[in-house]
C-alpha cells in the first residue's frame, strides 16, 4: 500500500516522467507510469551530462551507475553550423571536475538498456536480462551497432531465454533467424537445441515430365495482334476534298 493510501500516476516513460516516478517510488508512494508506447521507439541523439545532472542521479540513488556508463571527454565545442569555424571550446577535464563537483559527460539514449540488460546476464539474471535485451535489440542498429554485434545481442538474448525457462520465445527467435537465412549451419544448430519449428518455405514448381520419345503438344494460333493484312493489288486513296 502506498504512503498516502492513493496510487500516484505519471503520465509519460520519458526521461522525466521516469525521473520523476523514482522520486516519488523513494519517498515511499507506490507510482505506475502510464505510456501510450508499447516500446522504446524513436531513440534520438545522444545525451550531454553536465554536474547537475549527476547531481540529480545521486538525488535519485543512479549515480554511480550512471557514471560507470557515461563517456567522459577533454573539451567541450562548439562549432558554426555555417561555416563551420570555431565558437568555443570549454575544457571539462580535472579542473571543472573540482570546480563544480561533478564531471560533465555524454551518453547515448540506447546504451543504458543495453548495458544493463548485459550486466543481468552476467550476473545470471537471465529474465532480467531477457526482458531488456528484448526492448531494446531493434535500437542497436540504428544507435551505430554493426550486424555482427546485432545478431552477437539477438544471440544473447536467445541464450538468455532459453536459461529463463521462456521456451516459447526461444523457439520463436529461432523461427525468426531461420526466415531471414534458412540455410545457416549456425540457425539449425539453434533450431536441434530449443526445439524451434522450421521456417515456411515456398515449394518450387517443377515442370511435369514427357515420356521419352513423345511430341510436344502442339500450340494453337492465338489472336493476331497488329494493323490488318493488306489486300494484294489495293491502292491506299486519299480522301478527296469537297469542290466549293
Amino acid at each position: 500500500m502506498s504512503k498516502s493510501g492513493r496510487q500516484v500516476l505519471v503520465a509519460g516513460g520519458g526521461i522525466g516522467g521516469l525521473a520523476a516516478a523514482l522520486a516519488i517510488a523513494r519517498q515511499g508512494f507506490e507510482v505506475k507510469v502510464l505510456e501510450q508506447s508499447a516500446q522504446i521507439g524513436e531513440i534520438g541523439a545522444g545525451i550531454q551530462l553536465g554536474p547537475n545532472a549527476f547531481s540529480a542521479f545521486d538525488a535519485l540513488g543512479v549515480g554511480e551507475r550512471a557514471r560507470a556508463r557515461a563517456v567522459y571527454i577533454d573539451n567541450l565545442i562548439m562549432m558554426d553550423a555555417v561555416d563551420e569555424t570555431l565558437v568555443a571550446s570549454v575544457p571539462v577535464q580535472e579542473a571543472f571536475r573540482t570546480r563544480f563537483g561533478n564531471p560533465y559527460a555524454v551518453i547515448h539514449r540506447a546504451v543504458l538498456p543495453v548495458c544493463e540488460a548485459l550486466m543481468q546476464f552476467g550476473a545470471g539474471h537471465y529474465a532480467a536480462a531477457t526482458s531488456g535485451l528484448l526492448q531494446s535489440r531493434h535500437l542497436v542498429q540504428r544507435c551505430g551497432g554493426s550486424r555482427a554485434q546485432c545478431d552477437l545481442l539477438h544471440l544473447t538474448l536467445l541464450e538468455a531465454a532459453r536459461r529463463s525457462g521462456q521456451q516459447a520465445l526461444a523457439q520463436s527467435l529461432v523461427t525468426e533467424r531461420l526466415a531471414l537465412r534458412p540455410r545457416s549451419r549456425l540457425n539449425r544448430r539453434l533450431q536441434s537445441r530449443v526445439g524451434a519449428a522450421p521456417a515456411a518455405t515456398a515449394t518450387p514448381r517443377v515442370a511435369p515430365q514427357r515420356p521419352s520419345g513423345s511430341r510436344p503438344p502442339a500450340r494453337r494460333p492465338g489472336p493476331r495482334v497488329g494493323p490488318p493484312p493488306r489486300v494484294r493489288g489495293a491502292r491506299p486513296t486519299a480522301a478527296r476534298r469537297p469542290r466549293a
